[in-house]
Order: structure tokens, then C-alpha cells, then sequence
């Protein structure tokens, strides 16, 4: 295991985040709250790749979680802006 502390870091709040996403879900029945939180789930999980020292072996998967993540997040902001979400 590779201790940074800066991905332990993000990987406990992106965590937190994603816990917190399908809490607000359950809680609120919001689509965007529960989106958001899966795109954390996908950052929680690439930081996890890089902590348990396969980061080098998997940086396509990397790529591919984080790629995922970031069009989460575009995408529930474009629909909470355009008010689809």
C-alpha cells in the first residue's frame, strides 16, 4: 500500500461524498444528488487504485473511472442548469 497522504485524502472525501450522495437520494428522491454521488464513487475508487500500489498497472482504468466521473458531474450540472434534472 502507498501512503500519500494527498490521495488518502481524496479518497476519503470523495468517499464521504459518495456515501453522502445516496443518503441526499434516499432522503430527497433527487436524481442529480445520487448522480453526483456515483461520480464520487468513481473518484473514490480510481484514489483506491493508486493507494493499494496498482496505478502504474491500471492507468488505463484510471482513465476510464475518472473520464466516467467527470461526465457525471457535467452531465447533472447541465441538467440542473437547463432544468432536465
Amino acid at each position: 500500500m502507498n501512503f500519500d497522504l494527498m490521495t488518502v485524502m481524496n479518497t476519503i472525501f470523495s468517499f464521504s461524498i459518495a456515501v453522502m450522495g445516496y443518503w441526499g437520494f434516499q432522503k430527497k428522491h433527487d436524481k442529480a444528488v445520487l448522480l453526483i454521488g456515483i461520480a464520487f464513487a468513481f473518484f473514490a475508487l480510481s484514489h483506491m487504485v493508486h493507494l493499494f500500489g496498482y496505478g502504474a498497472r491500471l492507468a488505463n482504468f484510471v482513465l476510464v473511472l475518472r473520464v466516467f466521473a467527470y461526465l457525471s458531474v457535467i452531465f447533472v450540472l447541465y441538467g440542473i442548469v437547463t432544468k432536465k434534472i
